[in-house]
């Protein structure tokens, strides 16, 4: 069965895409300066997780001193073998399991900041890439950011995910508040 929509031309759902496109764009300024936040956060977090590695190193050694003691104790006849062994593992199972807090400090690092950075990054790409104008570039971010992509009636339907969704209604919102209408809702998703 052949298809029941009319031709639309290539130029004017690439003005579509562009006009979506922009409506999920944030100016290089802006970005700039979310970005500068982000490292000032993940400044004070490498600092406050150095600070916490660093208290859990002293509970090592706290521990291997008393360790130490124990042992000492034990040479000099004032504990039994039995109650040293006892003694001994619990502080051996609370040794591993800062050791093990430790570990997961040094694997998670500033981790958690990468996703936040990567959509600031990709949001002021998303405004150069309409500026430069490549329709199969801008068709792509479109794919990428969103889905269910549909051209019927000579109009673009889509949904954007998550982080773009919440970036275009920020931006509709500071378009309304300078009394602007913004042309993505008037295509939208």
């Amino acid at each position: 069965m052949p298809c029941s929509q009319l031709f639309v031309r290539e130029e004017r759902i690439d003005e579509q895409v562009r006009d979506i496109l922009k409506g999920v764009s944030l100016p290089p300024a802006l970005a700039a300066e979310a970005l500068d936040n982000i490292k000032k956060e993940k400044l004070k977090a490498a600092q406050a997780g150095e600070r916490a590695a660093q208290n859990l190193r002293d509970k090592i050694d706290i521990l291997n001193q008393r360790m130490n003691g124990l042992l000492d104790m034990v040479l000099s006849g004032q504990l039994t073998q039995a109650e040293y062994a006892l003694k001994k593992r619990s502080f051996v199972e609370e040794k591993k399991e800062i050791e093990m807090k430790l570990a997961a400090f040094a694997r998670q690092g500033d981790k958690r900041f990468e996703p936040v950075r990567a959509f600031y990054l990709s949001a002021s790409h998303v405004g150069e890439a309409v500026a430069a104008g490549n329709p199969a570039e801008n068709l792509q971010i479109l794919k990428n950011i969103g889905s269910n992509l549909i051209i019927g009636g000579k109009r673009i339907s889509y949904k954007l995910s998550f982080p773009w969704e919440k970036l275009q209604n920020f931006n509709a919102a500071a378009a309304a508040a300078k009394g602007e209408k913004a042309i993505f809702e008037i295509w939208g998703g």
